[in-house]
């Protein structure tokens, strides 16, 4: 196994938000359209607006015969969120991680929810939340902020408000199927995370898509009585009661997920805007790897054969190449690929505390994944990477016992 004797950037984490303390900020006249829990038929659920129903019975009932592994992931173990630093470091020095990029959780599909006056207004309570919390050691922690896409002109104004605080990535939903991103309304958007030299970190999980996360849905061909058909499917008592919901993002959700990732990378490719910005860098987070070389020569060998296709300046696979970067956890498929996608384009990431990612097993997974790679190309996704995109300009931590990683 590699041997790896300092502590690895991680560049997709997650923080559990205080709900009573952010809503607590929120104008009176938007606080009922906060999530909210309800009894219903004796049962506990979780309701947001713009997102399906959580059970929290049933996963209650799932950990009740959990490994302390499986008990230790997702806040199970930790009240407090991973909002206390100190019990943070422990947990993922522990899992040897020194660095990490922080994502939400609960509110990772704040964008999914319909009204766009809420979205700016958490989006600016959150933003803060993370400004008191993480910016205190901006030496280990790079938290990422929401953008609220809803608003193209309160987006713009986030960015301009949050980039002078001195956050440098900033969090967009994969998709928007009702408004996708080849849209004309979005060029202030990336004019304003150009000039501020801003880094957009597309997130997959983070609601606004069809079918477990990807954008396989047109929004013009559905009819309204289709949606509503479906709708009316989908939120039945028994689906929300009787743990459907949950099985199926056991799966389903999870893989299926990850193909959002393709997304933004194919709408912002094809209609330019990397031609018109070539600094803006962008980030794909959580979508693993392994389906990228494909992708990458599917978009060349369209643009050779398809007239239809915008004409653009460079080869479509070379913005990517340029401009892209793309996180992995698990994803061996990407490693033996790494040569078609670029040792300098992928990052390394626990995914720290979810259920899908590597943590509390992270140092056999990291050690399997870099086995053979060599040591400058394994410190590139272990630490290089992460820290020269988001600006983190120390060197990796030592490991106190420089442990063989087994």
């Amino acid at each position: 196994m590699a041997n790896i004797d300092y502590l690895v950037f991680s560049a997709d984490n997650h923080v559990d938000e205080d709900d009573d303390a952010l809503q607590a900020r929120l104008p009176d006249h938007l606080k009922p359209e906060a999530p909210r829990w309800e009894e219903r038929d004796g049962q506990k659920l979780r309701i947001v607006p713009g997102l399906g129903v959580i059970n929290a019975d049933i996963a209650m009932r799932f950990v009740e015969n959990a490994s302390d592994e499986v008990r230790a992931r997702e806040y199970r173990t930790d009240p407090t969120g991973g909002r206390d630093l100190a019990v943070r470091r422990m947990k993922q020095e522990a899992d040897g991680v020194g660095a990490e990029v922080v994502y939400p959780n609960r509110y990772l599909a704040l964008t999914a929810h319909p009204n766009p006056e809420y979205q700016v207004a958490m989006a600016r309570i959150y933003n803060d939340f993370l400004v008191e919390t993480f910016f205190s050691e901006p030496d280990r922690y790079v938290p990422v902020a929401i953008l609220p896409v809803g608003d193209v002109e309160g987006t713009v104004t986030e960015i301009e408000r949050i980039a002078g605080m001195g956050f440098k990535a900033m969090l967009m939903p994969p998709s928007i199927p009702w408004l996708p991103y080849f849209l004309d309304l979005y060029e202030p958007v990336w004019r304003a995370l150009d000039e501020t030299d801003s880094v957009p970190a597309f997130h997959v999980f983070a609601g606004n898509a069809s079918f477990g996360g990807a954008d396989f849905a047109n929004a013009l061909a559905i009819s309204p009585e289709l949606l509503e058909l479906g709708r009316e499917e989908l939120s039945t008592k028994d689906f929300e009661l009787t743990g459907l919901q949950s099985s199926w993002m056991g799966m389903a959700h999870t893989v299926m997920g990850t193909a959002a990732g393709m997304s933004p990378l194919l709408q912002l490719t094809s209609s330019g805007v990397f031609d018109r910005y070539p600094r803006l860098q962008f980030a794909i987070v959580e979508a693993e790897a392994g389906w990228l070389p494909f992708v990458l020569e599917s978009m060349d060998y369209m643009q050779e054969r398809r007239p239809d296709v915008r004409k653009l300046e460079l080869r479509a696979s070379e913005y990517f190449r340029r401009q892209g970067h793309i996180t992995f956890s698990y994803d061996s498929v990407s490693v033996e690929l790494i040569g078609r996608i670029g040792s300098d384009r992928m990052m390394w990431a626990n995914d720290y505390p979810h259920d899908e990612g590597t943590y509390p097993n992270s140092t056999p997974t990291v050690a399997r994944l870099v086995d053979n790679l060599g040591d400058a190309v394994s410190k590139d996704l272990l630490w290089n990477n992460a820290a020269r995109l988001f600006g983190l300009a120390k060197e990796p931590p030592r490991r106190s016992d420089s442990a063989l990683l087994s």
